[in-house]
């Protein structure tokens, strides 16, 4: 399966940001670089539909998706805060996942035992009957994470998915996703203020900066522009 392209245009203006941004990414995963406030989770957010724009048009594999709601659009978005279901075990929050996108098929049994191998990929296995608050933060986020591939999405958005993980952990994670995307041929499309997960995961880098992309391309070339800004910002 190819990877997907993904165009998307978005232009609205949340308080003090007005964002302004059209995207043609074809690589296999891209990051959003830039500082906090610059508009990263907006304009996720706005890809996935979950935010009303003045202007949004969004299109996933040569299909228009812009007047879709989110859960037809065959995108999962994990962030950076748990939207685990407190009440449900690791388990039941993944079966919910599915049963509420009507992914189960005449042969539910197959899906289960996809999931728990997904579970056992990212090292979770073990929280299979664990409720949210008796997980790990890092185990919290890789239960989401088998949550949102287990959509079976074109598109997988990380919204600071990384955040707070230390970089052994965040080094795993990458790997691990990059070999679900080898798999499942996905576009994934992240977000981060980190130079250093953006290197490791990033095929392409897009700096986005006070709600405009001013760069795109290879993590040597974006990053290196951003190192020479913030010199000249600095003055020196």
């Amino acid at each position: 399966m190819s990877n997907a392209t993904l165009e998307a245009t978005v232009r609205t203006r949340r308080a003090a940001l007005t964002l302004d941004v059209s995207l043609h990414i074809r690589a296999p995963w891209t990051v959003i670089f830039g500082p906090s406030g610059s508009g990263k989770t907006t304009l996720l957010r706005a890809i996935a539909g979950l935010v009303q724009c003045e202007e949004s048009r969004i299109v996933l594999q040569g299909d228009d998706i812009s007047t879709k709601p989110a859960h037809l659009r065959r995108i999962a978005l994990v962030q950076q805060r748990s939207t685990l279901f407190p009440h449900m075990t690791a388990w039941e929050n993944i079966l919910f996942s599915l049963r509420k996108r009507g992914l189960f098929s005449n042969q539910p049994h197959a899906e289960m035992e996809e999931a728990a191998a997904w579970m056992e990929h990212f090292g979770v296995a073990d929280t299979r009957t664990r409720m949210p608050r008796e997980m790990s933060g890092g185990e919290q986020h890789r239960v989401e994470i088998v949550r949102a591939i287990m959509s079976r999405p074109a598109l997988l958005l990380l919204d600071e998915a990384f955040n707070g993980t230390d970089s052994a952990l965040r080094g795993s994670l990458i790997a691990r996703l990059k070999t679900w995307q080898t798999q499942c041929g996905a576009t994934i499309l992240s977000v981060t203020h980190d130079v250093a997960e953006a290197y490791t995961a990033a095929d392409e880098v897009v700096l986005l900066r006070d709600g405009i992309v001013t760069a795109q391309g290879s993590a040597a070339e974006v990053l290196l522009e951003e190192r020479l800004h913030l010199q000249h910002t600095l003055g020196y």
